[in-house]
């Protein structure tokens, strides 16, 4: 019989200040929360995780990670495309979007 040691992921909710189990343990050592509504994007976030034995028996949880999820960047603005008939194809251009979400823009998808 394997014994494996299930990790708890609590979440802060800010309004009771309280810290709330997620539904799911895991015996692994990753775990993935998606936020759903995209309203809470932009957000702080605080987590901490606990180890509870097979028995039942929890140990001192970890220290908080406070994560931001990023909101979608704004909508790119003044966006201009031209023929280059010199290189047989096509000049696009753009200014980047007012709002880059709270995150660096890394790359953009033409």
């Amino acid at each position: 019989m394997s014994y494996k040691t299930k990790y708890e992921i609590l979440r802060l909710d800010k309004p009771t200040k309280k810290w709330i189990q997620l539904k799911r343990q895991t015996t692994d050592n990753t775990f993935l929360y998606s936020i759903k509504k995209s309203s809470n994007r932009g957000q702080f976030y605080q987590f901490r995780i606990r180890a509870r034995s097979f028995c039942g028996n929890a140990g001192p949880p970890s220290n908080v990670v406070t994560l931001m999820l990023a909101a979608k960047p704004g909508q790119m603005r003044t966006v201009e495309v031209r023929r280059d008939e010199e290189r047989c194809g096509v000049v696009v251009e753009w200014q980047p979007p007012s709002s880059d979400g709270g995150r660096q823009i890394i790359s953009y998808d033409v």
